[in-house]
């Protein structure tokens, strides 16, 4: 959802055959280690300036209050999120629209037939739309730039590794996902 999320600002989407896409919705994932914590004799001693300071931390349970904020936050988000792709996809009425973005995905035909994407295809096929835009204004053949955040060159934008890994355990996972955070608007 989070590609689906920054496709909204481009002027044609082109999905790769196989892809996956839309996921339209917003989760806030966390985990709660208390019980486990409680049977090990470990107790979770922090010193916050509120009670809701810790709101979200595996080491508590939530309480129905704090619950009801982080979901009407959700819920705000799941709104952001749902304008942009509205005013982004104006083929497709508001209340279909609606009902497509409950969190589910799509193959790249069902998105195309749905209107969430305008057309399927390969990298080469989407340079290729791009280049026949109205507004583009650059050669037949663009400069194709890709970043990297690792030290390996980037070949291709189908090269794909977490971290520089090719291989990721679940307990690498877990270590950098022990706590609340939310997807789509930001990272760190």
């Amino acid at each position: 959802s989070g590609g689906y999320y920054v496709a909204m600002s481009s002027d044609k989407i082109v999905a790769f055959p196989s892809g996956v896409t839309g996921s339209i919705g917003v989760i806030m994932q966390r985990f709660n280690v208390k019980e486990g914590l409680d049977k090990l004799g470990i107790k979770e001693q922090s010193i916050t300036s509120g009670e809701n300071k810790k709101i979200g931390s595996p080491f508590v349970d939530l309480k129905p209050e704090q619950e009801k904020i982080l979901k009407g936050i959700v819920n705000d988000m799941y709104e952001q999120f749902f304008t942009v792709v509205k005013n982004n996809r104006k083929s497709v009425s508001s209340v279909r629209l609606r009902e497509l973005a409950d969190g589910r995905i799509f193959s790249s035909p069902e998105a195309l037939k749905e209107g969430l994407v305008d057309s399927v295809g390969y990298f080469d096929d989407s340079v290729n739309t791009l280049t026949k835009q109205e507004k583009y204004q650059g050669s037949s053949r663009p400069t194709i730039v890709y970043y990297s955040f690792y030290n390996q060159p980037v070949r291709s934008p189908y090269q794909v590794s977490y971290g520089g890994q090719d291989e990721i355990s679940v307990e690498q996972i877990l270590k950098s996902h022990l706590h609340s955070r939310f997807f789509y608007l930001w990272s760190y």
